[in-house]
């Protein structure tokens, strides 16, 4: 339904807004729109964050805005469920309550577990708790929630978490053996930061291995 209500954008690249409802039962929602920007922009496309606004109301199903593309926003008036952003590619994401709802964003979730699994690049916006298992893999994107369930950021190896808000049982870091890594790559950053956890982590991979690979080999924090 959004590929063909969107034609003029895919099309001639045209702005647009859409707006639905949305349930538990639709899932991967934004995935398909994803494949037809790619399709016809390219990965590396042009297009602003965004050029393609699509706002729901109610609460989406697993993996939302699965490996969304540049170019593509989806604003969610409600909640989601499990995998919100799995492989999310550049796109945005963002998740609101209602705003008629009495509940206080800040202590209740609204986004479920293993968000964010595989990212490698955009941004997810949560105003509310995640589950756990937050940004797990994550290696590129950006994003900001009020709390997160046990062994968030667990293998993360890129991108920004910042987490305003109190945690699970644990939170993890862990950078894998250097000699796992491409050493042509020339950066590989990790930031993390908690505000109530009183933790950050910050680093920064240059291409220069040997220097790096004896200060963050093997990184382990736990809180």
């Amino acid at each position: 339904e959004i590929i063909r209500d969107a034609e003029r954008f895919l099309k001639d690249g045209e702005k647009m807004q859409l707006s639905y409802a949305i349930q538990n039962t639709h899932r991967t929602v934004g995935t398909r729109t994803s494949s037809e920007i790619v399709q016809r922009f390219g990965m590396r496309n042009s297009l602003q964050e965004d050029h393609l606004v699509v706002k729901l109301t109610g609460s989406a199903g697993q993996s939302l805005g699965a490996f969304a593309a540049p170019g593509l926003k989806l604003e969610v008036s409600g909640d989601a469920n499990d995998y919100v952003g799995k492989g999310l590619s550049g796109g945005t994401i963002v998740i609101r309550p209602p705003m008629i709802s009495p509940l206080i964003a800040a202590e209740n979730t609204i986004i479920g577990n293993t968000v964010l699994y595989g990212a490698t690049d955009g941004f997810l916006f949560a105003s509310g708790r995640a589950g756990e298992r937050f940004a797990v893999r994550n290696s590129g994107a950006k994003v900001v929630v009020e709390g997160c369930g046990s062994n968030g950021c667990e293998y993360m190896t890129g991108g920004v978490a910042v987490i305003l808000g109190s945690i699970g049982v644990g939170i993890f870091v862990i950078l894998l053996y250097m000699n796992q890594f491409n050493f042509s790559l020339n950066i590989i950053s990790l930031w993390v930061f908690i505000y109530n956890g009183v933790l950050f982590a910050y680093w920064i991979w240059k291409s220069d291995a040997k220097i790096w690979e004896k200060s963050i080999a093997g990184i382990y924090l736990l809180i």
